[in-house]
């Protein structure tokens, strides 16, 4: 796949655009590039005219949860300029915990903004970096950063964040928006529509347009959108066993046969022996595909 080609191409998109496959696969690694410690060279590996310029990585979770391996477990946030597109990407990495990023921080991320008052914003993330990316993209809003006709906004596995007035704000402010969920990926019903915590009974509901990838996420494969906020004809259908979700499995860290994880870690790209791939899936030129590579 052309990722340049998807990329100038998205210059022309308007708001009301459909879902583009390709176009979700391009934001997946501007995603993985949070994942990185130095997203500068993942994005270099794939686009030809993208600048970081700001970073910010904070220790976000308030359970002070450690990696036995890694040590604290962070947040990144990073705000890179594409000048092939005239954008501005904001790309979020959240914790396995509980993430928490003050406003303060989210204000130092996201001010690069106004210097590029003409560019759109491209924002995603996954996991709970998809929720921090949707926080952001009705933070730019509220704020006047940007319009409503200037925010795209694709995450990946991304948890109920708020309740409905929360997610009936984002449906109204940001017409390009899809959150993409891959098979029986856990998280986005990892917090219950009707959730019994600490403040007492709290009802959350996802934000509209759902893109469900019911199999492998290989390069054509189908999906399925559901407009709704929740919908029992994508992966809400789940929800009536649990036994459906795959915890800790493969589908929520393997979107579009990658790992996001250690795809980040090797600068976005998979090896010759398909490392950082789906098992069995062909390594072409950086990325993962089922198919023999072209």
């Amino acid at each position: 796949m052309n990722y340049l080609l998807v990329w100038l191409v998205f210059a022309t998109i308007g708001a009301q655009a459909v879902y583009d496959d390709g176009l979700s696969r391009t934001f997946y690694i501007l995603s993985a590039a949070a994942h990185a410690a130095v997203p500068q060279p993942c994005l270099n590996n794939h686009f030809t005219d993208i600048t970081i310029v700001g970073q910010r990585v904070v220790d976000c979770d308030f359970l002070n949860m450690t990696n036995s391996t890694t040590g604290p477990i962070l947040c990144s946030a990073y705000v890179a300029l594409n000048n092939d597109n005239s954008s501005i990407v904001i790309a979020f990495r959240g914790s396995i915990g509980y993430a928490q990023v003050k406003e303060e921080e989210l204000a130092t991320i996201l001010k690069n903004q106004s210097l590029y008052v003409d560019h759109r914003s491209l924002i995603t993330g996954h996991s709970l970096g998809a929720a921090m990316s949707a926080l952001a993209a009705g933070y730019l809003i509220n704020y006047g950063y940007v319009t409503p006709d200037n925010v795209k906004l694709i995450n990946f596995g991304m948890p109920r964040t708020g309740d409905s007035n929360f997610s009936t704000y984002i449906d109204n402010n940001v017409p390009y928006k899809y959150r993409v969920v891959h098979r029986n990926d856990p998280v986005p019903h990892s917090i219950p529509q009707e959730f019994v915590g600490f403040a007492g009974t709290q009802y959350y509901t996802h934000i509209s347009n759902e893109i469900w990838y019911n199999n492998s996420m290989e390069e054509g494969a189908p999906w399925i959108e559901c407009d709704q906020n929740e919908s029992p004809m994508c992966s809400d259908q789940l929800e009536t066993d649990g036994t459906n979700f795959t915890l800790f499995g493969l589908d929520h860290l393997m979107y579009f046969n990658i790992d996001i994880s250690d795809y980040a870690t090797n600068a976005c790209l998979c090896t010759a022996d398909g490392n950082y791939c789906t098992s069995g899936v062909q390594c072409c030129s950086g990325l993962c595909f089922n198919t023999e590579c072209r």
